[in-house]
């Protein structure tokens, strides 16, 4: 069977949420069939499993005035690999080849993540934004959204270029599991509550949050039969303010900082609990990974979060309050019943809801039918 090649473009190949998205469809996806070349403008955690798994990567610079040689090179990656179709995820990757993909014919597809008109903007930028994403979707062959709310938002996108696919999980590899030796080897101990937070630490995520719960938390473990621990898996430019606030309020003894891992699912199997407190999203893969893995959440009264807890009986959204997230992971620490039964329930709604097969064969039905018409 004659093989086509896919440009798959996004602004950062580091550790987050499109990012895993990708992955899970270079995991998915008949490689034979739809051969993937990766290109973005940062190299790291996608970058590197691409290339594990042999798959091309280009860098492109993320210099604003070398904007016209990124173009350039575009060009030539499409000329060169002999691309058939585009799939942009994300509103820099997909804004960035869309001129390639006119001058060069290219169908392209469109996953929205999240907007990029968030409401942290001023009103010039979400202009500015809202006139980009205008434009990205009036040439996209299909516009995937991953969320509820983000596709109802995209009311200026054509009908039937609107697809609603939710992230999905895949659970056959983030189950129920509770590794006790890594748990050792992690120096936790059987009376340690371990918090996790695995995030890019950018505003967006606001992990500075995190630090203040886990502070809050500390200063009155008297409340819990637990000792509060917290785990951070990631990068990003509040790495460094991350540590200093750790130090100044001494909590070396309570916080630990990893790297991003391919194995995230080995760092859930030692956590008693998930949080992202972030003030927007798309549809959180680490919400999901988590409960997939029976984990319990606490995560901020965001829209789309709040579409992953109408599916789940025990709601875990809260106000950004250090005590309103307190009060929840406390609960969850001293009532072991209430516990199993929030960590039951989340691994049922992931089964049921957010199974990742789903979300790829609706996606190869797309690529199924830009194949046939290359053919």
């Amino acid at each position: 069977m004659k093989s086509i090649k896919i440009l798959y473009i996004i602004r950062q190949a580091e550790f987050g949420g499109g990012e895993t998205h990708i992955k899970y469809i270079f995991d998915s996806i008949d490689r034979d069939i739809f051969v993937p070349v990766l290109v973005s403008f940062r190299a790291g955690y996608l970058s590197d499993y691409a290339e594990s798994l042999g798959i091309k990567f280009y860098l492109l610079s993320d210099k604003f005035y070398l904007l016209f040689f990124n173009i350039i090179k575009l060009i030539r990656i499409i000329k060169k690999e002999e691309i058939k179709f585009i799939h942009a995820h994300g509103t820099k990757g997909a804004a960035f080849v869309l001129l390639p993909a006119v001058l060069q014919n290219k169908k392209l597809i469109y996953t929205v993540h999240s907007w990029s008109f968030h409401p942290e903007l001023n009103k010039l930028q979400i202009k500015l934004r809202l006139l980009i994403e205008h434009l990205i979707c009036n040439y996209a062959y299909r516009v995937i959204f991953v969320s509820q709310k983000d596709y109802e938002l995209g009311e200026f996108v054509s009908p039937e270029k609107k697809l609603l696919i939710k992230n999905g999980v895949d659970v056959a590899r983030f189950f129920p599991f509770r590794n006790e030796r890594f748990r050792i080897e992690n120096g936790y101990t059987g009376n340690d509550f371990v918090i996790g937070f695995f995030a890019r630490f950018t505003q967006q995520k606001n992990p500075l949050f995190v630090i203040q719960l886990i502070k809050s938390l500390v200063s009155e473990s008297q409340q819990s039969k637990k000792q509060f621990k917290l785990l951070m898996i990631g990068e990003g430019e509040l790495k460094e303010q991350i540590i200093e606030e750790i130090k100044k309020n001494n909590l070396e003894n309570y916080v630990k900082i990893l790297e991003p891992s391919f194995e995230i699912e080995k760092y859930l199997q030692i956590i008693d609990c998930f949080v992202l407190p972030s003030f927007w999203e798309g549809l959180p893969y680490g919400i999901l990974e988590a409960m997939s893995c029976g984990i319990p959440v606490v995560a901020s009264r965001e829209t789309n979060i709040c579409e992953i807890s109408n599916c789940y009986d025990d709601s875990f959204c809260e106000p950004i309050e250090v005590e309103a997230f307190k009060k929840r992971i406390i609960q969850l620490a001293n009532d072991s019943n209430f516990y199993l039964r929030v960590s039951e329930n989340a691994r049922k709604t992931i089964e049921k809801n957010f199974n990742i097969e789903d979300s790829i064969i609706e996606l190869l039905k797309i690529y199924g039918k830009l194949k046939v018409q290359k053919e």
